[in-house]
């Protein structure tokens, strides 16, 4: 019994023995064996095998301070552009419409008083409308002088001869070749009126209740213009005019009428922002406006007449407009007129206007 106690314990020496030859060795550290308390010789115990683990490494953080990448610089807004706001210096050949609304009071500097007109004007300048208007004028009345000279209703004059009580004239009909030429000299008159610039100036003058009491029209066209530099801002106009406006007599039914049959010269200077038009309209009613008594005598001899005819006046105006033009599609004008000429108010007059350019 002894002799087999004695093997077992043996054997559990052996398997103590290579449990702690086998025992991990961690880094260089040592396995420690704890033989714990005596074993009874009756009683046998395995043997308690405790290892010894390495101190655990601690890598302390190093905090590196992150840059904030540089974000690139955003380029400036570019500033508003207003210039397309800002008008354009007009050239007198330029291209624009006016629409404008217009007050006058105009003095014709006789004993009725002075006239108070409202009205629209409408100024197209150098496009197709007044060019047009032109062309068909002209074509029609040379056409009309061809077909004529193609009848044999006009004649050419080949002279004329004398004698004792008698004259002899002496014509011919034109050839079909003279006809021919006529017709090729009307389409080149054509040709050039529609590739030269031209204007037109309608005014509708309206009365309104309490405002004015006068109404007519008067149409213009400008077919001449003469650009004193390259720059084309300053020059000379030559314009054919009718303007008709008749309003009743201040306390009376009677009518009188301004009757103007013209021809408009006017002086330009045209700038960025302001327009000064130096203008005299001649006027064929009146005897061209230098001796003021042709005035007067058709004055006078419509004054003469039944209450049922009109009071003409033929004035010939000398005027001066400024136009100013803040923006590119809005502009005022003022005009200041000496529609007789005597040192008097009432032959002086204005008109006001306010209007939009396109």
């Amino acid at each position: 019994m002894r002799r087999v106690s004695l093997v077992v314990a043996l054997v559990f020496a052996t398997s103590a023995w290579s449990q702690v030859d086998a025992g991990a060795e961690l880094d260089g550290g040592l396995v420690e064996v704890d033989a714990g308390q005596p074993v009874d010789a009756g009683v046998s115990a395995p043997a308690v095998v405790t290892p010894v683990l390495p101190a655990p490494v601690v890598q302390q953080a190093v905090l590196v301070p992150v840059q904030k990448a540089e974000e690139p610089e955003k380029p400036s807004s570019p500033p508003i552009d207003l210039s397309f706001l800002l008008p354009v210096t007009p050239a007198l050949s330029s291209l624009f419409y006016d629409f404008s609304a217009v007050y006058s009071r105009q003095g014709f500097g006789f004993a009725e008083g002075p006239m108070t007109l409202t009205g629209l004007r409408f100024i197209e300048r150098n496009s197709g409308l007044g060019k047009m208007t032109v062309y068909f004028v002209t074509q029609l009345i040379m056409a009309f002088g061809e077909a004529a000279a193609g009848s044999g209703l006009v004649q050419k004059h080949l002279g004329t001869s004398y004698g004792p009580g008698y004259r002899i004239d002496y014509y011919q009909r034109f050839s079909d070749e003279e006809v021919a030429a006529m017709r090729r000299s009307r389409e080149a008159t054509g040709d050039s009126m529609l590739s030269s610039n031209m204007s037109l100036d309608l005014q509708l003058f309206l009365p309104i209740q309490g405002q004015s009491t006068a109404s007519g029209i008067s149409a213009e066209i400008t077919p001449l213009t003469i650009e004193f530099a390259d720059s084309g801002e300053v020059g000379m106009e030559v314009a054919f005019s009718y303007t008709r406006i008749q309003d009743p007599v201040p306390g009376s039914s009677r009518l009188r009428v301004y009757d103007n049959l013209g021809v408009p010269i006017r002086f330009m200077a045209n700038w960025r922002f302001f327009a000064f038009q130096l203008q005299w309209v001649p006027n064929l009613f009146g005897g061209i406006g230098f001796e003021q008594k042709y005035v007067e005598q058709n004055y006078l001899k419509s004054l003469e007449g039944s209450s049922d005819k009109p009071i003409f006046y033929n004035n010939s105006p000398l005027s001066l407009s400024v136009s100013a033009h803040p923006l590119r599609w809005l502009f005022v004008r003022a005009t200041g007129s000496w529609n007789r000429y005597t040192l008097d108010l009432g032959s002086l007059g204005f008109a006001l206007e306010a209007g939009v350019r396109l």
